[in-house]
């Protein structure tokens, strides 16, 4: 390993669908976004473009110092998944490799969104040729999205032990820990997942009241949702959610429809974001509210910080790492941000009202 920028950290993510995060020379030759060949033409010329890096600075609430750097991997989500669908996974793979390997002077490496997740192994495949240590950050984006659980509960007045919550997405990484995680606290857990073999294995070791199932219409009554998968598609329509639902959606890009914000009966959370008023992107968009940050990202500097010289938690993760994630977000400063549903500040109003139609 060639760790030789102290204490500074990487981190890499693809590129959003929307296209908006690449210099604007990127564009020059392209045919117009309205035209039928625009979006295959823009994603041949990603296959053969550099990962930009982008130096990120600032201080967290601890008073420690930022001090690393973001590259994107020049896929798109939607291009990413297809390939690896379509049989390209190798080609996918050495995308990634590559920007990371363009980072081996910091002393870790984070792998976001779709860069850690079955993609990667969540960094279980790529460990092996990676020049510097990785993490998928998926240990403390688990353990936020079950703070924020328990964080909505609490401003609700709702009683974690007599609700039902359910898991989309259960049997990945992050599903399984929050799932294992939650299963202790809450009435019941209903896991859904597409694998039928890998949800009775995870039932086998869940510690509470848990149902399985392969079918998102046995969803349709738990009182809060989780969706956490690694689909690039809306998997939840409009109409679907029942009356006072909550719903945590942890994905990127989501998995819920825009169209929900306009139901006052459910409300929908943005999961994982962390509150770090002081960070400086240098401009980069990275598609969270300003002064929050993913939990993947937080995870990634706190093990800088820490000088941990060792893959982190890569493939499921461990519960057991999980006090300790708290500890450390704790010396760190890193705590749940104020909840943002599609990217706007939830007002007090918008909680009271929701507490009187649960009532």
């Amino acid at each position: 390993m060639n760790n030789i920028l102290k204490n500074t950290f990487g981190f890499i993510s693809q590129l959003n669908d929307a296209f908006t995060q690449l210099p604007p020379s990127f564009y020059e030759g392209l045919p117009a976004q309205n035209e039928a060949d625009y979006v295959q033409r823009f994603e041949e010329k990603l296959l053969f473009t550099p990962s930009p890096i982008i130096p990120v600075g600032g201080q967290l609430p601890s008073g420690d110092p930022i001090n690393g750097l973001f590259s994107l991997v020049t896929l798109t989500s939607a291009q990413m998944l297809r390939m690896c669908e379509g049989g390209q996974r190798a080609q996918v793979l050495e995308k990634i490799l590559a920007t990371v390997n363009a980072l081996s002077d910091c002393n870790i490496v984070g792998l976001g969104s779709l860069t850690g997740s079955s993609v990667t192994g969540s960094g279980l495949i790529i460990q092996g040729r990676a020049n510097t240590w990785l993490t998928s950050g998926n240990s403390f984006a688990a353990l936020a999205t079950v703070m924020s659980v328990e964080k909505i509960a609490q401003r609700l007045g709702l009683k974690l032990d007599q609700l039902t919550v359910g898991v989309l997405g259960a049997t990945g990484s992050i599903g399984q820990g929050v799932s294992m995680e939650l299963s202790k606290s809450v009435g019941k857990v209903v896991l859904a997942a597409r694998q039928i073999n890998l949800l009775e294995r995870l039932k086998k070791i869940m510690p509470g009241q848990t149902v399985i199932t392969t079918e998102i219409d046995d969803l349709k009554e738990v009182d809060i949702l989780v969706v956490t998968t690694a689909s690039s598609e809306t998997l939840i329509s409009v109409d679907w959610p029942k009356k006072g639902m909550i719903i945590v959606d942890e994905t990127k890009p989501r998995n819920t429809p825009s169209g929900l914000k306009n139901r006052e009966d459910v409300i929908v959370l943005d999961g994982a974001l962390i509150s770090v008023p002081d960070i400086d992107f240098n401009g980069m968009n990275m598609e969270c509210p300003s002064g929050t940050i993913y939990a993947c990202f937080a995870e990634t500097m706190m093990l800088s910080l820490q000088g941990v010289n060792e893959h982190f938690n890569l493939g499921r993760v461990n519960p057991e790492v999980f006090p300790d994630m708290r500890i450390l977000s704790q010396r760190y400063g890193l705590d749940i941000a104020p909840f943002y549903s599609f990217g706007n500040l939830i007002s007090e109003d918008r909680y009271d009202d929701f507490a009187k139609l649960l009532k």
